[in-house]
């Protein structure tokens, strides 16, 4: 009897795209004979549109700090899927950090250009924005305009955070200054009261309202709503049948820590992997020794397999999908002598 194996990994940020781990799987399934089921999924960060089959449309917009930029957005399912990541992004500005001056005007620019089409439902991947302006470049962009009426926007996010706890959670990652972070908590306290009296919606404590810098209460002040990337993909009923019917789920990222297992990739594919009891290899590029722990106690048929310290640094960092594959081989092909 075939061993079937079901992989929903994260990316691996610098070294391993969501892609590169699909094809990878792929060639080695072929190899060893052995059903690999590749589930594309997303936090709703960087990679958030590979998890969607569809077309491209490509759309010239402003980058963070206002200069132009070609990107893309996708139509899937007479749906557009739009990747804040692509337009406000820390890709090719990572030296570029000014907590105070990224705006989210771009993805307002991007937002405007759908709703020019005849699509009536857009899903937004809010996560690893640069910026931390609480979404009203966003808002300024579409002319403080809400939605249409017949226009549906959903959030999707991987963090629970408040909007008003924004520049305190996520403003220190981004470059902030403790001071700052004060003048940020100010601008939100403002936005929050702005956008309660020009849309009447009170963002108060929603759920979610605070990911990537307040995008997703922007969007929900103009009357979006918001949920949990992973509620929407990994926890969906195709995912967990396949799990249910696998005998060995693969899951993993770059570094595994703390919010990895609140809301990330990692964590929902584990909570999926318990109810239905199955054994679990998660392999990550390196883990925080305690988290580590943790989560091999709460989850007894969990291994983890750090490339860093199976491998070395260098090698992790620098062959990383030559040892990523050599792992996933050992313990699929332990598993297909099993079977």
């Amino acid at each position: 009897m075939s061993a079937n194996v079901v992989a929903i990994f994260d990316k691996f940020r610098g070294t391993l795209s969501h892609g590169e781990i699909a094809i990878s799987l792929m060639e080695l399934a072929s190899v060893l004979d052995v059903q690999i089921d590749t589930v594309r999924v997303s936090d709703g960060g960087e990679g958030f549109s590979e998890c969607f089959d569809g077309d491209d449309t490509i759309v010239t917009v402003s980058d963070p700090f206002g200069v132009p930029q070609r990107v893309s957005w996708k139509r899937s399912d007479n749906q557009a899927i739009v990747e804040v990541a692509k337009v406000v992004g820390y890709i090719g500005l990572k030296d570029k950090r000014r907590p105070l001056d990224a705006s989210s005007f771009g993805v307002g620019e991007l937002l405007a250009a759908i709703q020019k089409t005849e699509i009536k439902k857009i899903l937004v991947g809010c996560g690893g924005s640069i910026t931390t302006d609480g979404g009203f470049g966003l808002v300024a962009a579409l002319g403080g305009v809400p939605f249409a009426h017949d226009l549906s926007v959903l959030a999707l996010v991987d963090t629970r955070t408040p909007f008003n706890s924004a520049p305190r959670v996520f403003a220190p990652q981004k470059g902030a200054t403790p001071v700052q972070v004060a003048l940020l908590e100010r601008r939100f306290a403002y936005l929050e009261t702005f956008y309660r009296h020009r849309f009447d919606r009170d963002l108060g404590a929603i759920v979610g309202s605070g990911a990537a810098g307040g995008v997703s209460g922007a969007l929900w002040a103009l009357g979006g709503e918001i949920a949990m990337t992973v509620d929407y993909t990994i926890k969906s009923h195709r995912v967990r049948s396949l799990v249910a019917g696998s005998d060995l789920v693969l899951t993993g990222e770059g570094y595994l820590d703390g919010p990895s297992l609140a809301g990330k990739v990692v964590g929902a594919v584990l909570e999926v992997a318990q109810e239905e009891k199955k054994n679990v290899v998660v392999i990550v590029g390196d883990a925080d020794p305690e988290v580590r722990l943790q989560l091999e106690e709460q989850y007894p048929l969990v291994r983890v397999v750090s490339l860093v310290e199976e491998f070395g640094h260098a090698s992790a960092m620098e062959q990383t999908k030559t040892v990523f594959m050599e792992t996933i081989s050992r313990y699929v092909k332990d598993l297909a002598g099993r079977h």
